[in-house]
């Protein structure tokens, strides 16, 4: 991930202080995934706004505040894990 940078003079210690952690910040999230996670085909359940959701795990669809998730529901109660287990499945088999 490139940032683009526009200063009026050369770098000062903060703006190479701030490059510094976001580049160690992207290696170590690259670096910290088990040996062979692609993110492809992974779905992840959630709750936002009193409903479960379901998004994916990488792509523009997993940000909230960008797109609508794949499903909402407001039926299942938020500690019922197996009903939100047979309704993710229900909704992604199709």
């Amino acid at each position: 991930m490139k940032l683009l940078v526009i200063t009026s003079g050369p770098p000062t210690w903060s703006t190479r202080w701030f490059l510094l952690r976001r580049h160690m910040h992207a290696w170590f999230r690259r670096e910290s995934r088990e040996p062979g996670y692609t993110g492809e085909g992974q779905w992840h359940p959630h709750r936002e706004y009193s409903g479960w959701v379901i998004r994916p795990a990488i792509g523009w669809r997993r940000f909230r505040w960008i797109t609508p998730p794949l499903h909402y529901t407001r039926t299942i109660p938020a500690d019922d894990m197996y009903a939100l287990g047979t309704w993710m499945l229900e909704k992604l088999e199709k």
